[in-house]
């Protein structure tokens, strides 16, 4: 048998830090590189460079959901889908109604 190892919470917040902190670090030598090499121009901000370089990595990090998030977010998807669905078929009865009312209408003024 494999022994696998499960981290726990503390351990899996811990390597998240981890690697916050390194990409943090690869970020600003960066941001300092290109404010070296392009001394003549402003100087961009720390800030806004991080920011832009934050929301490059988010779009190529894949995300990894742990088991109940993906069970919560799988139970809001079907709910949404299930009152869709019923909201759906309540205009489909409300507009067949409309449709009978109009011919009873129809047959009553006119078969007088």
């Amino acid at each position: 048998m494999r022994d696998v190892k499960v981290k726990t919470k503390e351990e899996e917040a811990a390597e998240e830090q981890a690697m916050r902190e390194a990409f943090l670090s690869r970020m600003k030598a960066e941001v300092d590189a290109l404010l070296v090499a392009d001394n003549s121009s402003q100087p961009l901000s720390l800030e806004d460079k991080l920011r832009t370089l934050k929301d490059s990595h988010k779009e190529q990090k894949p995300v990894f959901l742990s088991k109940e998030e993906r069970q919560r977010l799988a139970l809001a998807k079907q709910e949404a889908e299930r009152a869709e669905r019923l909201k759906r078929e309540q205009e489909e009865r409300e507009a067949l109604r409309r449709v009978v009312d109009r011919e009873k209408q129809g047959t009553s003024e006119g078969g007088g």
